[in-house]
């Protein structure tokens, strides 16, 4: 059975992405300048998802049939089953969100949320503190590298290792009620985020190729949106203490970090790529650290009492492979530039891929290869290994 012309121009919307006003305005079935929950809002972001004829096409026939067509629309549903929880928590007890809040809002922007509407908290697991995510996509965590838990078993030296290595964060975010435009530029919400960051590396027989780092942060965080320079900023501000399980060694400094975001390109807020088969999200960031040695412990490359500050860029890219599902592959490169104090420059690699063993991402397997110094505590670090991540 041959596609209808109904479907074939439903296949065309699932193509385009971001959906624009123009577009939005098109699933206003009655016309009241809201989108409004079911069927409005289920079709709109359903024609956000790009889907590669492909995939569409399973029996390679040329054509979409019934069956097919029905595989489309439950892959849909699952696709865009995050994106709807997230409309109706925006949406509360109103009867519609207007199409502008709605534009923003599939762009990958914040809508206007009432203040009153907007305090909350929540517990966050990640790989590292600052991926907490952008653009309102703290909670999403397909979007973000979960906490590592590796075990490994050298036979030929005899050596167990352990490892285990992520952050614990309790988010408060809370949004201004400013809504942005491309020449009107404001701050959109704030968050306090104090957490935990640890890095322990375990070896039965190789003690001197141990990692134990454990960080205490208190740290906050600005959204500012609009204003013709990108779609949005942030900017953060950490008091740390990094220390280690023990807690023999101690280090204390304040961290600083502003973070661009331009959806057109990528930046902060996966887009697809080459036709639809990737999307890809890259995330710059220009991070300094300044503070002073209080205690080395046994961390003997510490000098006790000195004062140090670094500076540099961090990159993290992402890339999800559409053709294979639940596939992620992240790059993590950092440079920070020692001007002042010992230990001075520090330089960290880590490259990984990992499925998603749950449809939400919460687990994941992976295999994760990482070298270089741990920015505060200037721990070495040159491991590869298979792990199960966990973020929530």
């Amino acid at each position: 059975m041959r596609i209808s012309p109904a479907i074939l121009l439903f296949f065309l919307l699932v193509s385009i992405s971001p959906v624009h006003a123009a577009v939005v305005e098109e699933f206003d079935a009655d016309g009241n300048g809201l989108i409004e929950p079911g069927s409005e809002i289920t079709a709109l972001l359903k024609s956000t998802v790009t889907v590669p004829y492909a995939a569409i096409d399973t029996n390679r026939d040329g054509k979409v049939d019934r069956q097919e067509s029905e595989a489309l629309d439950r892959k849909l549903d699952e696709d865009i089953s995050f994106r709807l929880e997230e409309y109706r928590e925006l949406l509360g007890d109103s009867a519609g969100m207007p199409i502008a809040d709605v534009n923003r809002f599939i762009g990958g922007l914040p809508t206007s949320a009432p203040p009153d509407a907007s305090g909350n908290g929540r517990l966050l697991v990640r790989r590292d503190y600052e991926n907490i995510g952008v653009m309102g996509q703290s909670k999403d965590p397909s979007t973000v590298k979960g906490a590592w838990v590796a075990y490994t078993k050298d036979y030929e030296n005899r050596n167990d290792i352990w490892q285990l290595r992520g952050s614990a964060m309790y988010l408060l975010r809370s949004e201004t009620g400013f809504a942005p435009s491309g020449d009107n530029g404001g701050v959109t919400a704030w968050s306090f985020v104090p957490g935990v960051s640890f890095d322990r590396v375990s070896n039965s027989n190789e003690n001197y190729t141990d990692v134990n780092s454990l960080t205490f942060r208190l740290g906050s965080e600005v959204e500012y949106m609009g204003g013709g320079f990108s779609d949005a900023q942030y900017f953060r501000l950490n008091l740390a203490y990094a220390s280690d399980f023990d807690l023999e060694s101690g280090v204390l400094a304040l961290e600083a970090q502003w973070e661009p975001v331009d959806t057109d390109i990528g930046m902060g807020v996966a887009r697809s790529v080459l036709g639809g088969l990737f999307d890809f999200r890259w995330r710059p960031i220009l991070h300094a650290e300044g503070g002073r040695v209080i205690e080395r412990g046994d961390k003997y490359w510490l000098v006790e009492d000195e004062s140090f500050f670094r500076a540099g860029p961090k990159l993290h890219a992402d890339l999800w492979p559409l053709f294979l599902e639940r596939v992620r592959i992240g790059l993590d490169w950092q440079y920070l530039h020692g001007f002042s104090g010992y230990p001075g420059h520090v330089r960290l690699f880590e490259g990984d891929i990992s499925y998603a063993l749950n449809e939400k991402g919460n687990y994941a397997i992976g295999l994760s290869y990482r070298k270089g110094r741990l920015p505060l505590t200037f721990e070495k670090v040159d491991d590869l290994t298979l792990g199960l991540s966990v973020k929530y």
